[in-house]
């Protein structure tokens, strides 16, 4: 039955094409949008490790509560910012102090 209603609703060559094109053209968009949200992700992990990273080396330990408040920020703007305020700040407590307390909320 699906057969015969896919052959009387056939498009011209010309329709056809074009249709494939722009449902081609629509899947590429999807998939780009999900790499994007995905190299997102990716880049907010890596500053997070950067940030801790350099909180270790600077101050030899980072409390386990600072770990996972950290892992709790998805916003990358924000871990970008926390990133280079990790060099001036003089201690552990100065940078938790930059963390806003709304910054575990996911999104």
């Amino acid at each position: 039955m699906f057969k015969i209603i896919d052959k009387m609703m056939a498009l011209p060559p010309a329709l056809q094409q074009n249709l494939e094109s722009k449902i081609n053209q629509y899947e590429e968009e999807q998939k780009m949008e999900l790499l994007s949200t995905m190299e997102e992700r990716g880049m907010a992990k890596n500053c997070r490790q950067n940030i801790l990273d350099l909180l270790q080396v600077r101050f030899l330990s980072v409390p386990e509560t600072l770990v996972e408040t950290l892992n709790n920020i998805e916003d990358l703007a924000l871990l970008k910012q926390l990133l280079l305020e990790t060099i001036g700040v003089n201690s552990v407590a100065e940078f938790e102090e930059l963390i806003p307390d709304n910054s575990s909320d996911k999104n």
